[in-house]
């Protein structure tokens, strides 16, 4: 164990049970496969513990999680995490696990009575084997646990991956193996054997028989091909010792034109001065001369503008013109907009404006207060409480409070504050687009406000349009149509995509989920959508997802879809569980959630075949 361990554990320490808290706190890392099994075992405690303490708990440090609890600690594959939950960058997911694994360990090594760990792969394969772990931590027999889960590593695929990958990080190796050797022996029994097939052994014979031949021949031809370099080698030395005397004679020759090429260059440095001189000559002359020609022309323009003022003071006074709104790409309109006074320093800054007469779909307001914000370099805006009839955006939540007057933050840049600007629905989406394009436009037009709060204007609104496209939608509903179920999502978007309406349908059981065209829908829903017969859109389309499928179509259908297109399907199932929890009925949940899930594990099993193939390609 590492000294960095012994002295995280001093400080890692968890609360014991005689500061008065009892209860059990369940936890797994960074990752989701572990939590199904937690869950089940908290319940199958509290089932004969009531009042017990606790339960499982996520994206906290170990030492957070225990919280004055004795601590049941799941231990996760450094890589098979990563890859079951479609991380992307499995680089920096290997990095949060190196981190959580650590001060794990060291909570361990603090307080090993309060802290056991099981691996993971070990506890789903027999749940009912954490019984006496669980007594070991002062807790009484638990309910019926649940029986076999299924267990990353019985995919031999996704375990040939994973340890590939971690085979090339030795210190997260190293780190895993520290942290199995401290795990709770769990007495799951020997998997059984699989029977051995006559005709697949003899296969296996022949194949080993002819690799060996194949061997012999390679082996072979190593040996000749040693001989020919061999040969190639001494004819290479002599053809070297030649070069060398070659160099020799250049080297000389080289030495004498260094010298007269030295000679040329300060020849040439001397007419490139003189020829720089006459070019700053020539253009001091033409500077002053274009100067000279624009005061004049200022001069000119000056004498125009007063007479023009003349002639107006002399005209009698006409009524004013109503100013045109201000339009928006998405519908919303501004009378127009009030630049305040900036305030604040460097890294906190921030320009106030008004927004009058705003007017969108389907209420209006006599005024808006908005600020443009600029902290630690982060573009954003703060959007103040209207007055009346509502707020401007149906999800307004506020984030402070500031002369009795509440407000929201919009910060692309903040992690918190993207995944608010992510669940935002389809209008507010639009409404925050039009905001920012607004104040924007009104900053570019006013050559007074200074230049970095445009650029700051500027930034905002290319950062809202860098934003992944994601299907957004106002509302959805749920009816039952015999033994199938119809869920409609309503004013949906995905990107510049606008879609009236969102219907699928489920089919009895889940075995299988339809999107079906809306009859008076004109626009194409997908590039890929399918055809009839006679070449029109047909009326329903059967997502690559659910049991009535085998692995290998839907593998097939999922691979042939663009990716734009499998974002707005994993969308749409998305939209399908919230939907689904909003009516509160939980089968139609649990099917949707099933349903959902089989997409990602479709989508999974293509990119840990393609990963395969490029490895045993490099291999």
């Amino acid at each position: 164990m590492t000294q960095a361990t012994l002295e995280a554990a001093a400080e890692a320490t968890p609360p014991t049970a005689a500061e008065g808290r009892t209860g059990l706190a369940l936890f797994g890392g960074p990752g989701t496969g572990w939590r199904a099994l937690a869950e089940a075992v908290w319940q199958s405690l509290r089932t004969t513990q009531p009042g017990l303490e606790g339960g499982p708990v996520t994206d906290r440090l170990p030492e957070d999680a225990a919280d004055g609890h004795a601590l049941l600690a799941f231990v996760e594959h450094p890589v098979q995490g990563g890859v079951l939950d479609g991380q992307a960058d499995l680089e920096s997911w290997m990095a949060r696990w190196a981190t959580v694994a650590s001060r794990l360990l060291a909570v361990h090594v603090g307080a090993p009575s309060r802290c056991l760990l099981v691996e993971l792969n070990e506890a789903q394969r027999a749940p009912g084997a954490l019984a006496p772990a669980l007594e070991r931590l002062g807790l009484r027999q638990p309910g019926a646990l649940p029986g076999a889960l299924p267990t990353p590593d019985a995919d031999p695929l996704i375990a040939f991956v994973a340890d590939t990958i971690l085979d090339r990080h030795p210190d997260i190796k190293a780190l895993y193996q520290e942290l199995l050797a401290a795990c709770e022996p769990l007495d799951v029994g020997d998997p059984p054997s699989p029977p051995l097939d006559p005709g697949e052994a003899l296969a296996e014979i022949r194949r080993r028989e002819t690799w060996a031949q194949d061997l012999a021949r390679r082996t072979e031809t190593a040996v000749h091909e040693a001989r020919e370099a061999a040969a190639a080698r001494d004819e290479y030395r002599a053809a070297m010792l030649a070069a060398r005397q070659d160099v020799e004679l250049h080297r000389l020759r080289a030495g004498q034109l260094r010298e007269e090429l030295e000679q040329l260059e300060r020849r040439l440095q001397h007419e490139t001065d003189r020829a720089a001189r006459a070019e700053t000559l020539h253009e001091t002359l033409a500077t002053r001369w274009r100067l000279e020609q624009e005061e004049r022309e200022r001069q000119e323009e000056r004498k125009r503008q007063e007479e023009r003022e003349r002639q107006e003071a002399a005209r009698p006074d006409e009524p004013a013109a109503e100013a045109p709104a201000l339009g928006s790409r998405g519908g919303l309109l501004v009378g127009s907009i009030t630049v305040g006074d900036s305030a604040g320093v460097a890294p906190h800054r921030h320009l106030g404006l008004v927004l009058h007469g705003v007017r969108g779909t389907p209420h209006a307001w006599d005024e808006v207060v908005v600020r443009l914000i600029d902290h630690h370099g982060r573009a954003g805006m703060a959007l103040f409480a209207a007055e009346a009839p509502c707020q401007l955006l149906a999800a307004w939540q506020p984030d402070g409070v500031e002369a009795e007057r509440a407000y929201m933050l919009v910060l692309p840049q903040d992690a918190g504050g993207r995944q608010r600007l992510e669940a935002l629905g389809s209008a507010d989406w639009t409404t925050v687009l039009d905001l920012a394009a607004l104040v924007r436009q009104r900053l570019l037009d006013d050559d007074s406000v200074p230049a970095p709060w445009r650029d700051t204007a500027s930034r905002l609104v290319r950062q809202l349009d860098e934003m992944p496209r994601r299907l957004r939608y106002d509302g959805s509903e749920c009816r039952v149509l015999g033994a199938d179920v119809e869920v409609g999502l309503n004013g949906c978007s995905f990107g510049e995509l606008r879609l009236e309406r969102i219907e699928l349908r489920l089919d009895a059981g889940g075995t299988g989920l339809h999107w079906v065209r809306p009859p008076a829908q004109d626009s194409v829903p997908t590039g890929g959508w399918p055809l009839e017969g006679d070449g029109s859109l047909a009326a329903a389309w059967r997502l690559p997802v659910g049991s009535g499928l085998d692995e290998a179509r839907k593998r097939a259908e999922w691979d042939a879809l663009p990716q734009d297109t499998r974002t707005l399907v994993l969308g749409a199932l998305d939209a399908l569980v919230a939907a689904a929890a909003g009516v509160g009925d939980g089968r139609l949940k649990a099917v949707a959630c099933a349903l959902r899930d089989d997409a990602h594990a479709t989508g999974r099993s293509l990119r840990m075949r393609k990963l395969a193939r490029r490895i045993v390609g490099r291999a």
